[in-house]
């Protein structure tokens, strides 16, 4: 895309400026040809080349496709297909249907069988078919049978132009003793092995065509009378190595974050991985391969006429091979500068890296061994994963909406707007024909002890012989009264009771109750396109790791145009994120795209609120620090740590505190998460005292599994110190957490049970009034 820039000076002393813009778009999805072991599915409803690898980049689950004989096949590595375990223990052989599977060229059937006695005429063990008995391809894949009279075995398998390619293995089954029968295809070869010795090999020169389609695994087919007497003990078929060359998909790929691996026939000592280095104001992006000498450590790097040496045969543009010559290359990653001095050993093709990444190129491709993470614009999810934001958004400057062809996961769903980031889930909650501007229904903000300030109580109302007070009671009574926005109802001394406030802005915590915090929304709002993505990057965790957000509350607007309601809780992005910054459309009341970063609000599936123009009415700040879950999965708590309840709730992943029998030490079980060791999904225990000691004990499956011990002494053990603890940096393992009645924070990292890191002091004079205290 070519575009121009233009800028105006206020008044009419300076003639407005402009500057070409040229945007060059690319392809995060590459593809490289790879071989590996595997298997392929046609995918009979694509018909191109084209479509074939749309739908394979649209598919979560196809990592490589191919377009071969005019079809689409979608490809399987056989590492991610778990072996066929269809008998796991003793059981009488039945005739049954065991399984459907696909089908396998190459593939091993290992079966525990016991004979007790012989039976007349023939009998069947086991038949694996498309369907019929014989003597077509794909009908014995394989089928074992029992002689009359016998325990014989007669075992048929086959292939193309050889449907029934069958052994009769000499050696009789010993009566009531287990034998393992392995039977075997591959590589043109057809074994069978009876307890590790081999008794038929045969050749089987054209494997089936059968791969992927769906065979039968029937146990004693009934068209070949009675079952034998026999048990089976065990039974599985795996494929083996099947040998395929497709393009792999390399999701998030780019020319500054994706190594390109260098072949040139005949110059192996030049050829291998170059990785970015950084972006070159004029060359574009700079590769570097570090050899096993100075000689062989090489850039990768455009060629430009004008300013390097001439070169002879080189085109002014193409990439080239160049020697490094250390204390006189000038190399400036950041600033973008980059002044190479050495000779160039090979010159190379013009347009080499897009030719590349494309798979086009005889020279090189991608090298997906030694990719580094993607360098783009991205926010953490709860699960661990990367939630990709686009660094660039796109206007259609023809018409009033602005960013309409781009969507942030926290813009309001436009009408039309179909396809990502928007969830299915975000769109079924808009009411039809509101154009997404809808009142909410009441929900639930916190259960448990968790009340409003006394300070905005409206009215408190008990249920009485004549009347119930039920919590829908409750709510109806709260959203008659037009100043309540907030409502309690739950249980007081054993009595339902009923609590109405017109505003919320800290929570407190009330012992001898037990009930259900809930708001009632007044204004009419908008449902984002994306909860969880536009929940991901939380306030809290900018509070503890020091990285503030850049918010609407220093943004200036133009015109008449105000500030939206609660702009210093708007969230435009973080100072690190490239491009993110704040804009009119977000921060000012003229637009309607924004989010109102503060409202308290537990249920990230049902409702992520943007805030429309004029008074919001929500008190912004009653859920001024959001947390995390500890599985990741970003489930609002409404407090700055864990919320404490007084008992485990496991299923609101809420937190119980149980005093030591000393009374000296608390000792905090997690309800399901937080968990200290890695890759452990049970609560385990941490035990804090108040003289800055810590100890740890993990759990597995519910069970004292390892005493870590004493992992810390001398740690927030200073006078109004106390211990809390939350996943702080997202690993999904809980971490300590320091507070103290002077407003000071402190943060250390726990990975796998262990100490990690000290954050140090994180923040301070916060939280530090008269009667505060961090949750």
């Amino acid at each position: 895309l070519s575009c121009v820039v233009y800028g105006r000076f206020p008044g009419d002393l300076h003639a407005p400026v402009s500057t070409p813009l040229s945007i060059d778009l690319q392809d995060n999805v590459c593809w490289v040809q790879q071989e590996f072991h595997g298997r392929t599915e046609v995918q009979a409803d694509l018909q191109s080349a084209a479509t074939c690898r749309t739908a394979c980049r649209h598919d979560a689950f196809c990592s490589h496709f191919l377009w071969e004989d005019g079809k689409c096949k979608f490809t399987i590595r056989y590492g991610d297909v778990p072996k066929h375990v269809l008998i796991g223990g003793p059981r009488k052989l039945e005739k049954e249907n065991l399984a459907t599977i696909p089908g396998y060229s190459r593939f091993e059937v290992t079966m525990d069988v016991t004979m007790h006695s012989t039976r007349g005429g023939w009998s069947n063990l086991l038949h694996v078919t498309k369907g019929g008995n014989c003597c077509g391809e794909g009908q014995r894949l394989p089928a074992i049978f029992v002689h009359s009279g016998s325990t014989k075995l007669h075992i048929c398998t086959g292939g193309q132009g050889a449907g029934n390619t069958c052994a009769n293995p000499p050696r009789a089954l010993t009566l009531n003793e287990v034998t393992r029968i392995v039977i075997r295809v591959d590589g043109g070869k057809y074994t069978v092995l009876y307890n590790d010795v081999q008794v038929h090999e045969s050749n089987l020169p054209r494997p089936t065509s059968m791969m992927g389609k769906e065979l039968q695994v029937l146990a004693s087919d009934s068209t070949h009378g009675a079952a034998p007497d026999a048990t089976v003990s065990y039974l599985s078929i795996a494929p083996l190595d099947e040998v395929v060359t497709a393009l792999g998909k390399v999701s998030g790929c780019s020319d500054s974050s994706t190594c390109i691996h260098v072949s040139i026939p005949d110059l192996g000592v030049v050829n291998g991985p170059y990785c970015p280095l950084g972006q070159d104001k004029h060359r574009g992006t700079v590769y570097l391969r570090h050899g096993p000498s100075p000689e062989t450590t090489l850039y990768l790097v455009q060629y430009l006429a004008a300013k390097d040496p001439q070169v002879q045969g080189c085109e002014d543009g193409s990439y080239v091979l160049r020697a490094t010559l250390p204390g006189r290359d000038i190399v400036k990653p950041d600033a973008g500068y980059f002044e190479l001095r050495g000779e160039v050993q090979v010159c190379l093709e013009k347009d080499f890296a897009k030719k590349a990444a494309s798979g086009t190129s005889t020279l090189g491709q991608l090298d997906t061994t030694s990719c580094p993470a993607p360098n783009v614009t991205s926010q953490a999810s709860g699960d661990g994963e990367e939630i990709m934001v686009q660094p660039l958004a796109l206007d259609d400057p023809g018409t009033a909406d602005p960013l309409d062809f781009w969507l942030h996961p926290c813009d309001c769903i436009p009408d039309g707007w179909e396809g990502p980031p928007v969830s299915p889930e975000a769109r079924e909650v808009i009411p039809p024909k509101s154009g997404n501007k809808f009142v909410p229904p009441a929900f639930e903000l916190v259960k448990g002890q968790m009340v409003c300030d006394m300070a905005y109580l409206i009215d408190v109302q008990f249920e009485s012989a004549d009347e119930t007070m039920e919590q829908k009671v409750c709510e109806s009574r709260c959203r008659s009264e037009p100043a309540c926005r907030f409502f309690w109802h739950g249980t007081q001394h054993d009595t339902n009771t009923c609590r109405m406030y017109s505003d919320c802005h800290n929570l407190v915590r009330e012992f001898g109750i037990e009930g259900i915090l809930g708001s009632v929304p007044r204004e009419q709002m908008c449902q984002v396109a994306n909860p969880e993505g536009c929940w991901a990057t939380t306030l809290r965790r900018s509070f503890l790791t020091r990285l503030d957000p850049v918010t609407c509350g220093s943004h200036v607007c133009p015109g008449k145009s105000q500030l939206v309601t609660h702009a210093d809780k708007v969230v435009c992005g973080f100072p690190h994120e490239a491009g993110r910054g704040c804009s009119d459309a977000l921060c000012c009341s003229a637009f309607v795209l924004g989010m109102a970063e503060g409202i308290p609000h537990t249920d990230p599936d049902l409702f992520a609120l943007a805030e429309l123009p004029g008074d919001l009415g929500w008190n912004a700040t009653a859920a001024a620090e959001w947390t995390e879950d500890t599985d990741g999965l970003m489930e609002q708590e409404n407090l700055a740590h864990v919320l404490v309840d007084g008992e485990v709730e496991a299923a609101e992943n809420q937190t119980g505190v149980d005093l030591d029998v000393n009374g000296s030490s608390l000792v905090e079980t997690f309800g399901i998460d937080p968990h200290y060791a890695a890759g452990g999904h049970t609560a385990d225990l941490m035990c804090d005292d108040t003289a800055g000691n810590h100890w740890i004990y993990i759990y597995e499956d519910g069970k004292p599994s390892q005493d870590r011990g004493h992992i810390r002494g001398g740690w927030c053990g200073h006078a109004g110190a106390y211990t809390q603890h939350a996943d702080v940096d997202g690993d999904g393992m809980a971490d300590m957490i320091c507070d103290d009645t002077a407003g000071n924070h402190w943060v250390y990292l726990i990975r796998d049970g262990k100490l990690h890191q000290d954050l140090g002091h994180v923040k301070s004079g916060w939280c530090g009034h008269g009667g505060s205290y961090t949750q």
